[in-house]
């Protein structure tokens, strides 16, 4: 089965042919004006309907290099999934463990039993009235 094209809007094909009829007149006004029958108006022309039909041609193109972007982005990712899995296992190998190990302290810091200054924010006994790290008072 082949792969079915979507069609382009008309406008991509006006653009196509304005831009290389406009390149065209741009070639041919610098030719008139190379063989000495026309003046500097006709340079200029001829170099501004190239540059612009140019642009407008490049333009035209647009769709189709995006197209080309998406189709090598889908390949890249295709040709190198396992690599890319292999990079994900890997980084987990390495994460994980600092991830456990903030889990575990959130999870002992969640204790009843623990009392922090209310000044500083050092962990004290229960029990205390005042903070050994500050001093201040926990009343």
């Amino acid at each position: 089965m082949s792969e079915q094209k979507p069609k382009l809007p008309k406008i991509y094909l006006v653009l196509r042919i304005f831009g290389s009829l406009l390149m065209i007149a741009g070639i041919a006004l610098i030719i008139v004006k190379a063989v000495g029958a026309g003046g500097y108006e006709l340079m200029v022309g001829g170099n501004f309907c190239l540059v612009f039909g140019l642009v407008v041609l490049v333009g035209s193109f647009v769709p189709n290099m995006q197209r080309i972007e998406i189709k090598t982005k889908r390949y890249i990712l295709h040709e190198n999934k396992e690599d890319l899995a292999d990079i994900s296992n890997q980084t987990a190998e390495v994460i994980s463990p600092a991830v456990m190990g903030v889990a575990k302290s959130v999870k002992e810091g969640l204790k009843e039993d623990q009392k922090f200054c209310k000044e500083c924010g050092a962990q004290i006994d229960s029990d205390s009235k005042f903070c050994p790290n500050c001093g201040k008072s926990q009343q």
